[in-house]
């Protein structure tokens, strides 16, 4: 037997005809293009709210003080070290747990869903 419109024996034995074949590529395309309408349709324009970048613009001026905090410590004189300055409390201490801090607000303000989102989703 010959292939007709790319069909193998074998597939026209598995009840595949040549008169159903151009029929199949429109109703799938067709199908394909209803199911990318209602993809579209479904996603939301924004991916954050308005409180989400709020909570980001804080996380990031907190991030921005603990490096500020961990600046300095250089002496005027290259021979000279001085241990107090380079090993204080503040930058070895403070900076870090408030840059953790502000990364902290950043996770939350990715994750936070908004006040409008959280009451209709209740609702199902």
């Amino acid at each position: 037997m010959r292939p007709v419109f790319g069909l193998s024996p074998s597939s026209a034995a598995c009840g595949l005809r040549s008169a159903d074949f151009p029929y199949l590529a429109p109703q799938f395309f067709q199908k394909m293009a209803e199911v990318k309408k209602q993809n579209v349709a479904a996603k939301s324009p924004n991916l954050f709210s308005k409180e989400n970048y709020k909570w980001m613009l804080i996380g990031f001026i907190v991030i921005i003080i603990g490096v500020l905090l961990m600046i300095g410590g250089k002496s005027s004189d290259p021979n000279q070290f001085h241990k107090d300055e380079v090993y204080s409390f503040r930058r070895i201490t403070l900076a870090p747990i408030i840059i953790l801090a502000g990364l902290a607000i950043e996770i939350f303000a990715i994750f936070r869903k908004p006040a409008n989102q959280q009451t209709t989703g209740n609702r199902q």
